[in-house]
């Protein structure tokens, strides 16, 4: 009976022994997947872009809900050097509640004892306003905010796996891998 007990306890031991090690934290099975660190690329903005001063900003008297024009209460030495073809940006302003990116059309002297600037604009693209630079974002996209959802779209694929979802009832993720502009043609550069 103690010899019983003895390879009880023995074996007992060596079970618990072999769980414990089998167990031991380790290399993960599925090594992390690391992306490859790139050097990041220098921003070129080309001389027709201006970014609007505040001083400009503060004459702002108006911009129509298209933001097609601007009417500026008096002239600043900004607007003084801005040209037709010239590209203006803006940040969120009370004007510019989603901020302003525009092609300059045509600048006038308005009615008013000719103080007012009249500045007429178009749509530009991203494109226009920088030559070369990147940008990168993070921001949680949750079903209430989802007005349709984005398909057949070369580059984006939305996640399914729940598994890889923080709260697969609230938040959905997308994969977003795409060239926004390649003006050389080569997508490694």
């Amino acid at each position: 009976m103690k010899i019983n007990k003895i390879i009880l306890t023995i074996l007992i031991l060596s079970i618990v022994t072999l769980v414990f090690s089998g167990c031991g934290g380790g290399n993960p099975v599925t090594p992390p997947i690391s992306e490859p660190e790139l050097e990041p690329i220098e921003t070129i903005i080309p001389n027709t872009t201006k970014v609007v001063e505040e001083e400009t900003i503060q004459e702002i008297a108006s911009v129509t809900e298209d933001q097609s024009t601007i009417v500026f209460k008096k002239s600043t030495p900004q607007l003084e050097e801005l040209a037709p073809g010239d590209i203006i940006a803006m940040g969120v302003t009370e004007n510019t509640p989603e901020g302003l990116l525009r092609k300059v059309k045509n600048i006038t002297k308005g009615a008013k004892d000719s103080s007012e600037i009249i500045v007429e604009t178009e749509f530009v693209t991203l494109e226009e306003a920088v030559e070369q630079g990147e940008f990168n974002f993070d921001i949680p996209l949750q079903i209430k905010n989802i007005k349709e959802p984005v398909s057949g779209i070369e580059g984006v694929k939305l996640i399914t796996d729940k598994s890889k979802l923080k709260d697969s009832s609230h938040e959905f993720n997308y994969e977003i891998n795409l060239i926004a502009y390649d003006g050389d043609g080569n997508p490694n550069t």
